[in-house]
């Protein structure tokens, strides 16, 4: 696998999560536009950590770095403030959403 700039901060969702934030905005008696996302931040660096650390191996032993990668941006996490107002938050954290991901729930 070969990847860009390891200290990217972005932000991990479970998207049943998401999709427990769609439907609190739908049964909202008004129309609202809001930021559906965690609105916590890690790096790919973390995340990477945390995965191949579930299966007891070392991400730098199995991911190739791209020379001289320049990222678009460095931090893309939401802010959610309406939606956790309306009484919304995640149920799924970082760590458990790795351990879905790598069948280590």
């Amino acid at each position: 696998m070969t990847i860009g700039d390891p200290s990217v901060v972005k932000e991990w969702t479970f998207a049943g999560d998401v999709a427990r934030a769609i439907v609190t905005l739908v049964h909202q008696d008004t129309v609202q536009e809001a930021v559906i996302g965690s609105g916590e931040g890690h790096s790919v660096e973390e995340w990477l950590e945390c995965c191949f650390g579930l299966v007891g191996k070392a991400w730098r032993d199995h991911v190739d770095l791209i020379p001289g990668f320049s990222p678009e941006y460095t931090r893309l996490v939401s802010q959610p403030a309406r939606l956790r107002s309306l009484g919304w938050s995640p149920m799924v954290d970082f760590q458990t959403l790795a351990a879905m991901m790598m069948c280590r729930e």
